[in-house]
C-alpha cells in the first residue's frame, strides 16, 4: 500500500513591495511637478528681467534721442542791431584796425539745422521774414537753400505766407519759387486759394512784392561780417563765416 503524498503550495506576498513601488512612483511624480513649477517660475522671472532691460534701454535711447534733437534743433535769434565788420593789417610795427558798422533793421529768427563736414557747411536753409501791412497777411517768408557753403548760388528758393487761423492749425500758401539760376515761377492765386487762406486775391498778389529772392551770387574776396567777438573761425566759405561760438554769418543774417 502506497503512502499518501501531500502537494505543497508556496504563496508569495508582494503587497509590501507593491506599496513601496507605488510610494516611489508617487514621490517621483511630485518631484517632477515641483521641478516643472520651479522651471516655470524661473522662466517668468527671466522674462520679467528681459522686459525690464528692454524698457530701460528704450528709455535710455529716447533720452539720448531727445538730447540729440535738443542740441541740433537750432532756433536762434539775433538781438543786436549792429555788427562790427573789421579787419586788421600791420605796417611795420604798427597794427591798425578798421571797423565798419552794419545796421540790421530787425532781429531775424531762423530755424535752421546746419550740417558741418570739415570746413564746409552742407544742406542748410536761410529764412528771411518780412512784415506786411496787408489785411490778413502779417509776414512773408522766403527760404533760401544752399547745397554747400562753397556754392555761390542757392539751389532752391521759395516764398510763402502763413495764416494762423487758431491755436490748432494754420494755412500756408506758396507765392513763388526759384530753382537755381532760373527765373522766378510766380504762383497763380485763385479765389478758392484766397478763401481757404483767409485773405483776398488782391492782397495775396500784393504780398509777392515782399519775397526776398537772391538774384546774384555770393562775392568772393569781400570782407566777412563777424560778430562783435571776433574769435577764431571754425569754418568759412564764399559769403559765409562760422566762428568758435557757432554763429553762422552771411551777408544778411546771423544764425546761431
Amino acid at each position: 500500500m502506497k503512502k499518501n503524498q501531500k502537494n505543497s503550495i508556496t504563496v508569495h506576498e508582494y503587497a509590501a513591495i507593491n506599496r513601496h513601488v507605488d510610494e516611489v512612483a508617487a514621490r517621483n511624480l511630485e518631484l517632477t511637478r515641483l521641478k516643472r513649477t520651479q522651471v516655470h517660475r524661473a522662466n517668468v522671472k527671466n522674462a520679467g528681467y528681459l522686459m525690464a532691460a528692454i524698457a530701460v534701454a528704450a528709455l535710455i535711447m529716447a533720452a539720448a534721442y531727445w538730447l540729440y534733437k535738443a542740441a541740433n534743433a537750432i532756433s536762434p535769434s539775433h538781438d543786436h542791431n549792429e555788427i562790427v565788420d573789421g579787419e586788421s593789417y600791420s605796417n611795420g610795427d604798427i597794427v591798425r584796425d578798421t571797423e565798419k558798422i552794419v545796421i540790421i533793421e530787425k532781429p531775424v529768427v531762423v530755424p535752421v539745422e546746419v550740417e558741418v563736414e570739415g570746413e564746409k557747411i552742407r544742406n542748410f536753409t536761410i529764412f528771411v521774414e518780412k512784415s506786411t501791412v496787408l489785411d490778413g497777411i502779417d509776414e512773408v517768408v522766403t527760404g533760401v537753400t544752399y547745397i554747400s557753403s562753397d556754392n555761390k548760388w542757392p539751389s532752391y528758393q521759395w516764398c510763402y505766407t502763413t495764416n494762423p487761423l487758431n491755436n490748432v492749425y494754420a494755412t500756408q500758401i506758396k507765392l513763388a519759387e526759384k530753382k537755381g539760376r532760373g527765373g522766378v515761377d510766380w504762383q497763380d492765386i485763385s479765389g478758392d486759394d484766397a478763401k481757404q487762406y483767409g485773405s483776398t486775391v488782391e492782397n495775396l498778389r500784393a504780398a509777392k512784392q515782399f519775397c526776398s529772392f537772391v538774384f546774384k551770387p555770393a562775392q568772393e574776396g569781400k570782407q566777412r561780417i563777424t560778430s562783435v567777438d571776433q574769435g577764431k573761425q571754425t569754418s568759412s566759405g564764399s559769403g559765409f563765416f562760422i566762428h568758435k561760438r557757432g554763429y553762422l554769418i552771411t551777408n544778411e543774417h546771423v544764425i546761431r
